[in-house]
Order: C-alpha cells, then sequence, then structure tokens
C-alpha cells in the first residue's frame, strides 16, 4: 500500500516519516486487506493536523488622514485562506484582533514589509472578525 492509498482510505494526512518508518513496515507483517489495515492505526497517534496559516493585514475603511498620505484603520490577523462565492463573486476574509504580545514578538517594522490592504468599502468584500486568540 502506498502513503496517498492509505490517507485516501483513513480520510487524513500522515507524516512522510511516520509512514515509512511505522505505518508501510506494519502493513507489511500482518495480513490484513487495506481497509482492515487502515481501521486497526491509532488517528490521534498519526494525524496531522495543519494549523491555518495566519498573516497579518491591514484592514480600513478606504479613508485616509488629513495629509492623504496614509490610510485609517487597524491591524489585524487574517485566519486561513480568503473564501470567494462563485456566485456573487465576494470574497470574504476571515480576521481577528492582534495581541499586543504579537505585535512584540514580530515587530512593527516587519508588518510593513509584507501587509494586505482589505477595504472595507469594497463591494466585493467581506471581513467577519472571530474573537478569541490563536
Amino acid at each position: 500500500m502506498m502513503k496517498h492509498e492509505f490517507e485516501a482510505l483513513a480520510g487524513y494526512e500522515v507524516s512522510y516519516e511516520d509512514y515509512t518508518n511505522i505505518i508501510e513496515p506494519m502493513y507489511m507483517a500482518i495480513s490484513a486487506d487495506k481497509a482492515e489495515f487502515v481501521k486497526m492505526i491509532d488517528r490521534k497517534r498519526f494525524e496531522v493536523i495543519r494549523k491555518p496559516e495566519e498573516k497579518p493585514v491591514f484592514v480600513s475603511n478606504g479613508q485616509k488622514t488629513p495629509n492623504g498620505c496614509y490610510y485609517i484603520g487597524q491591524w489585524m490577523v487574517q485566519i486561513g485562506q480568503p473564501d470567494t462565492s462563485i456566485r456573487t463573486g465576494k470574497t470574504t476574509y476571515k480576521v481577528r484582533e492582534i495581541t499586543t504580545e504579537e505585535l512584540r514578538a514580530i515587530g512593527w517594522d516587519n508588518w510593513l514589509a509584507y501587509h494586505i490592504d482589505l477595504n472595507v468599502l469594497n463591494p466585493r468584500t467581506i471581513i467577519k472578525t472571530v474573537k478569541g486568540k490563536k
């Protein structure tokens, strides 16, 4: 049985090291069909849990400061990838407020280099705020 076959039958992803060092030798040592073997494997031990990707975004309402140089808004953290509706064409971003500890950990200057500006007034953008920390 190959790794992609195991993952398709099990319904979850396993690491390459776990599969080659533990799961495959175990499968070769016993005489069981693939579906029966997958039921024997402990999901909690081998499942790779992926944390949703988080990146900084600047959420503004499209207004600028009186001198016209900067946008008015706040820094937030985007959770996961944006969802785009095929029917309406609108893009939904899930964001949460950033904590002061996170600002201190990465430094303010790093944020300015790779942010995305989400304009709340854009008719094709929907911002959903998620409560809580990481």
